[in-house]
Formats: C-alpha cells, structure tokens, sequence
C-alpha cells in the first residue's frame, strides 16, 4: 500500500512502502520521546516534509495547520499563493488523525490538540469544516482530541453555535469572553509583552509583562501560548522557567528534545562538606600599572581550540599562574557581559543588563572610578574590537540599568576620566565627544598627542577577523603604550577582543579559533611591556563563556567544535597573570575577587562610596 506525504507545496509518495511499517517506525519514536512529557506546539507544522507524523513523532501535544476554503475545498498552506487541491486538511490531517486514533498500533496516552488556523472568512471557513467533519465522526468523538480554532474566528456570541467537538483559542488580554467553555486556550502575540530576542534572560520589566498574560490564562483555568517568540534553546528554557503551557516553535523535534531532557540536565545544589580552612601569606607590593585583558565569552574550550589549532606555541601556553574564575551574576546562574563585566569592574554581583550598579540599582564605583578619586595621574585606556557602549568597556565608566543605553553610556563616556580610547561604535560618541580629539587613523605610537583622545574606525560594529579587521587590536595597543612611555606614567588599561562572544552566539568555528589568537597576539604583546616594565601586572579573564564549546574531534592537523548553546553558559572561566603581584590570581574565586585583587596591588584601600 503506498502512502502519501502531502505540504503546502509539495508532494511526496512513498511507493513501495507498507502504511503500517511506517507508522510503527513513527511510533516507536514516539515512544522513544515519552509523548506528553513536553508541553510544545507544532508552529506552522505543514511546511515540515512530513506533516502531523513529523511533529506527532517528535513528541509534540499540539499541531498547527492554516487553512483557506478554496472553491469548496478547505486547503492547507500559510499563503494563498502556495494553494494547492493535494494540499488539503483532510487528507494532511484527518486521515492520519484517524489512523492514530483508531489505535492499531499504538495507543494514545493523553490528548491531542490540532489548532486550525483560520486565513479565509471565518463564517464560511468554519461551515465547510463542521461539513467536512461529518465524514469524521469518530474524530468528533473522541476525547483524546481537541479541534480548537485560531485566526479569523467568528464572533465569541457565536461559539455556542458550533458542535462540542469545536473549541476556540482568546486573543484579548484582560477580557474573558463569552461562551469562555468553548474556549480551549489562550493565544498572545509575544512582541506585545516583550522584546526578548531569545539570548540572555528576559529582563525583569519584560518578565511581569508576560507574568501579567500568563496569570491572565491560568486565572480563566485555560493554558496560554505566545506565537511569534524567539525559537531556540535558551528560550526553550526561559519559556518552561516561566510556566508558558505550550512553547510555540518551528523546531518541533529540537525542541521535544531538548524539553524532554530538560530535566536531567539540571542538578538540584546539594549539601557540600565542610571547606578546609587554609592561609597563604603574601608579601604585599605595591604595583605600578595594570594590563586587564577580557575575551569575551572565551572560555577554556575557546583557548584549548586556539592552542589545538595553531601551528605554533601560543602565548597562553606561556602564563605559570593560573586559575578559575565562577561567573555567575546576582539573578541568574547564567551572567551576560554586563554583569559579568561589572563584578570585575566594580567587585559586586549584579543583575544582567545592569552595568555599573548593583542589584538594587544603585551606583557602582568603578576601578577608575576609584582611580579618579585616589591616583588622578594615572592615564586610563580602554581599547575593544566591540562597539565603545558595549557591555564589557562599558562596566568600566558607565552607570545604566539597561546595557542597551547606547546614547546615555556615551555622554557618560564623554565625562568620564578616560585619557585613550580605540574601539568600534563611533555613531554613538560623535554627538557627545565632550573634551576628546578625535582620530580617523591611528597616530603613530611615538608622536604624542592631546589627551583624551580616541580613535573609533568605525561608526558601528568592527568587523571579525576573517572579515577584515586587521591587526587593530595589537596595533591599539602599541599606540597606547607609546603614550605610557612618552609621559612617563603608570596606567590602567582595559583590552578587550569581543568577538569571541560573537563566534561563540553565531557558533562560527573558524571565526571563533582566529579571534582567540588575535587575542592571544595581543597577550603576547601585552607580555613583552611587561617584561620591559616589570611594575606592570597583566591580567588575562573573560567575562563568561559562549556556545558551550566543546572540541569534539581533530583531523590533519585541524579540530572539529561542537556547540551545545549559541548563548552565554555558566561554565567557569580561566583567569591568568604575568608579571609582579601575578601569584595572587590562581586556584578558584569569584569575579568579583578579581577587582579586590586589581584593587590591593594598586594599593587603594576602599574606604567610602564614591557618588
């Protein structure tokens, strides 16, 4: 018995196939996914190779289908324009919805939703279907499915009108409506509530605006899905955190999966036994200049493939002193670069999003901050391949409660002590340049110029490396260091290459490997001033680890990455010194013992908030 697959486009017949054979094969996926486990809708399931079966298999407990009436037919495609006689509800949907039912396979362990999204006028729409089902009756039947339609819906007066196998889905927060038995769940359009993209955590603003719909739902006794949300694993997790019934996706099987094991993948804190106390004394010295360089989101697995894929020593390999560093920020197991960046800057745990202020919201004094106040003559830098208002240079000298506060970050940036500025994001310091001169080329190293100054290459974002970027980040930094030896002055400078976080979201593996050694180029350099200026500590960290790298095979000389995320992860983070006062950065600590240490070698003891 041959059986057909039908989509919106296309066809595909099976000739030669055994209908059974294929549904066992369907089934014991099925199984295999422990159906009912995961609450997931099926988005727009019928542009899937193999619709309903597809998502029926991955494990999903809803399944989405567009309809139009069409000269007496009720076909299945998103747009009129991909209309087609053999793409109809009935043979995509209540035949196999028949074979599943009827339970000569398999039988079904709890129900089954098929929303019908209606894109044809509704009255019409809905009596050809109420037509149609009659040659279903036992799909009308049964109590294991639940028929609810969506879209162009007729009105909520109306619903007692139709059969009691018909339910609808509410779209309007706030107000319960009529016949609200015959309403079957709670459909919300996700951009309404909030701009979440699907990366990080959801902010607390956008958080109580969903909370706001989701109790909303549950107060009516119904379930709430939100269409048009971000598709993919941390919003998976951040949607099941939140106890949103059915997570809307197009990724049906990647999505069962990863819900599935969800659950498996977290481990509840247990109780640890007791910590050893232990003492080491340190001779206490007194540091000159600071060299803090931050990969973003470079974790372990981003240095080893740098190391692993180079064809000679790298300058990581070079570091004695070493240790590991736990990232978390003050909401979230998970950091983002704001508070990440923000506990080293300033030495406390924050909020994500937040940058330079604490949890509660309040000011956060910076290192420079704190090097206005007790040693002005000290000259700042701060040069990044990201934009100048990004998260990590930000924490730096800015103040905001969203890292998204480009415009406000920049005029903070104009008034802040900073004496040398290279980075990216120039649109955003241009109205607001204050006492800086600026520069469209880097100067040479040994001519001198006025301070503060910067140069800012590009209006936006700088390009990766295998993009175009060049040496801009060692060749900042010699312009830098040329100006700490002109005037003769100790510094602190921050270097940052934030494009490993980029390759680590974009999961981009050769990206990724040439990003981490340009960074570790610029280490290298960073080494040789110190050794030429042995008051000098460098400090090498990252903020967070990106992609959940993990390096999974090697072939002729070259590695293979896998990526578990395209997100920021909680796996520790290496920090590594070079130069006097670098012992005090190994074994584990916290982020923020990373400034109390930067903090000690300089020799400023915190005494009093600075406002």
């Amino acid at each position: 018995m041959a059986f057909t697959i039908l989509s919106a486009n296309i066809c595909i017949k099976y000739e030669k196939m055994n209908l059974k054979i294929y549904l066992l094969s369907v089934l014991v996926a099925i199984a295999d996914m422990g159906l009912g486990q995961v609450r997931v809708h099926a988005h727009n399931d019928y542009e899937h190779k193999q619709p309903f079966w597809g998502a029926f298999s991955a494990g999903c407990s809803s399944i989405e289908a567009d309809i139009f009436l069409k000269n007496g037919q009720i076909l299945v495609a998103h747009n009129v324009e991909d209309l087609s006689r053999e793409a109809n509800l009935r043979e995509i949907y209540l035949l196999p919805l028949r074979q599943l039912l009827a339970g000569s396979i398999y039988q079904l362990d709890g129900k089954l939703q098929v929303l019908i999204d209606v894109k044809s006028e509704a009255y019409a729409t809905l009596d050809a279907l109420v037509e149609l089902m009659k040659e279903f009756p036992d799909l009308q039947n049964d109590k294991r499915l639940q028929i609810v339609i969506s879209g162009n819906r007729p009105k909520a007066a109306d619903y007692h009108k139709y059969p009691a196998y018909i339910y609808f889905d509410h779209q309007e927060l706030g107000i319960t409506p009529p016949n609200v038995e015959k309403v079957a769940l709670v459909s919300l359009n996700f951009k309404k509530f909030s701009t979440y993209n699907g990366k990080g955590r959801i902010t607390d603003a956008d958080r109580t605006s969903l909370q706001k719909a989701i109790d909303f739902a549950h107060n009516m006794g119904r379930p709430i899905r939100f269409w048009g949300s971000p598709d993919a694993p941390s919003a998976w997790f951040s949607f099941n955190q939140l106890g949103i019934d059915l997570i809307n996706t197009d990724q049906p099987y990647e999505a069962c999966r990863y819900l599935k094991q969800l659950t498996d993948r977290m481990v509840v804190k247990k109780t640890a036994p007791t910590a050893i106390k232990t003492s080491f004394d340190v001779t206490k010295r007194i540091g000159k200049s600071v060299i803090l360089m931050i990969g973003d989101g470079n974790g372990l697995a981003q240095i080893s493939s740098g190391i692993l894929a180079s064809d000679h020593a790298t300058n990581f390999s070079k570091f004695k002193h070493i240790g590991l560093v736990k990232t978390t920020a003050a909401d979230d197991l998970v950091t983002d670069s704001a508070a990440g960046a923000t506990a080293i800057a300033s030495g406390k745990k924050t909020k994500n999003r937040y940058i330079g202020a604490n949890a509660e919201g309040q000011h956060l004094p910076s290192i420079l901050d704190h090097l206005e106040k007790n040693d002005p003559q000290k000259l700042q830098a701060i040069v990044t391949t990201d934009q100048i208002t990004g998260a990590t240079p930000a924490a730096f000298y800015g103040h905001v409660l969203d890292r998204d506060s480009a415009d406000v970050l920049s005029k903070q940036l104009a008034q802040s002590s900073i004496d040398l500025i290279a980075s990216g994001g120039g649109k955003y310091f241009l109205d607001h340049r204050g006492k800086f001169t600026l520069f469209d080329e880097l100067p040479d190293g040994k001519t001198e110029v006025k301070l503060p100054a910067a140069y800012l290459p590009a209006k936006g974002s700088l390009p990766f490396k295998n993009d175009g970027r060049g040496t801009f980040l060692t060749q900042s930094m010699e312009w830098m260091f040329g100006q700490f030896e002109q005037k003769s002055s100790s510094f602190f400078m921050l270097a940052e290459n934030g494009h490993i976080d980029g390759a680590g979201h974009e999961n981009l593996a050769s990206n990724l490997v040439e990003e981490v050694l340009d960074f570790d180029q610029a280490i290298g350099l960073a080494m040789a001033f110190v050794d030429a200026h042995p008051e000098t500590l460098l400090v090498v960290t990252a903020d967070h680890e990106t992609g959940g790298v993990s390096i999974a095979h090697g072939y002729d000389g070259g590695i293979e990455l896998d990526f578990q995320s395209n997100d920021h992860t909680g796996i520790l983070v290496p920090v590594f010194a070079y130069g006097n006062g670098a012992e005090a950065f190994t074994g584990f600590m916290e982020n923020t013992a990373i400034f109390d240490k930067l903090m000690a070698f300089l020799g400023i003891a915190i005494l009093e908030k600075i406002d």
